[in-house]
């Protein structure tokens, strides 16, 4: 979203939250922004494929909701293609090696970055 559709947003959800009430909030982790953009063969002019028009960094994620008035519980990089063996699985051998193999792919290289950005908030 761009800044004004991304206040009015955030202003509506202050105005929906009950008290205590917490939101989530998850976008891409630190995306290049420019490895999405595709060329338009109309109009010859470069997008993003998603229409992202920004990137979040857990710093930056946390000090927007704070300067709009939110108290982060938590924020956090994850990856939400990792999944777990599922009985209804037509591939529960592959499954749970696909699995096992990007959990590696993390616990090998900490400083690789993890593609999924998480935050928890409520009003402060």
């Amino acid at each position: 979203l761009y800044d004004e559709q991304l206040d009015e947003l955030i202003a509506v959800i202050k105005k929906l939250l009950n008290p205590g009430g917490r939101i989530i909030v998850t976008t891409p982790n630190e995306e290049i922004l420019e490895k999405n953009y595709i060329l338009c063969p109309v109009s010859n002019q470069l997008f993003h494929r998603w229409q992202h028009v920004r990137s979040w960094s857990a710093n930056s994620l946390t000090r927007y909701l704070e300067d709009r008035g939110f108290a982060v519980d938590t924020c956090f990089t994850t990856h939400f293609g990792i999944s777990f063996h599922k009985e209804h699985s037509r591939h529960p051998v592959r499954d749970s090696l696909r699995t096992a193999k990007k959990k590696l792919k993390y616990a090998l290289n900490p400083t690789k970055k993890q593609p999924h950005l998480v935050a928890i908030a409520q009003l402060s």
